[in-house]
């Protein structure tokens, strides 16, 4: 899949003009937000978290997701060490054997968080793969022109998707190896990304606009 950096930012405010925080007093690269929490401007900004006290975004996205996978591994994995004790428990027919109540509290504990890790490692994973932030799926990205214009549903699509190996490796790094450690090693600078030239090709060019059709040299 072709692909190269743009030399501007290819995403506009609602208006078609250039995103600029008037907070920081200073330009938005593409995908970058303010966070009215942290109160600074985040590069690639997927959303403030307050379990961890701060933002997720091209500097930690990676190390988020593996708190995300190993802390639900360990809730399923505390859930199924207690899980005998509680099945004990109910066959047991000798009812003056006291209850454990940590056991059981730990047990009920480590499912609810497991439950709710699994959903949130699965949603989190499935924008991984899209190349999208959490922002972006509410607030879609507006590039310079639409695909369609003349049709009557304002249609956006991902210049940022470049497919599902391209888009994981952007987050998780390009070894394989050191996919399960949190070492920071994502692609880019967090400032300009990769954009799908196929998918760029959809769009009638407007005068001033470059094209990144292809790569320069």
């Amino acid at each position: 899949m072709s692909s190269t950096a743009p030399l501007a930012p290819v995403t506009v405010k609602f208006n078609g003009t250039k995103r600029y925080c008037r907070k920081c007093n200073m330009p938005k690269p593409d995908r970058a937000h303010h966070c009215s929490v942290c109160q600074v401007c985040v590069l690639k900004m997927d959303h403030h978290c307050p379990w961890i006290n701060n933002c997720v975004g091209h500097g930690n996205h990676k190390v988020f997701i593996l708190f995300l996978f190993w802390g639900c591994l360990y809730c399923w994995f505390c859930f199924a060490a207690t899980l005998p004790t509680f099945i004990e428990l109910l066959l047991s027919k000798a009812m003056d054997r006291d209850p454990d109540i940590h056991l059981l509290f730990l047990m009920l504990a480590a499912g609810i968080f497991g439950i709710s890790l699994s959903v949130f490692i699965g949603f989190h994973t499935y924008l991984l793969i899209r190349n999208v932030t959490t922002i972006e799926t509410y607030e879609k990205n507006r590039f310079h022109t639409e695909i369609r214009p003349e049709s009557p549903l304002v249609r956006y699509h991902n210049l940022f998707n470049m497919g599902v190996n391209h888009n994981f490796q952007d987050v998780m790094g390009p070894r394989w190896h050191l996919w399960i450690f949190p070492i920071i090693n994502s692609r880019g600078d967090g400032h300009s990304f990769p954009i799908n030239t196929y998918v760029y090709g959809s769009f009638p060019l407007e005068e001033g606009r470059p094209d990144f059709s292809t790569s320069p040299e």
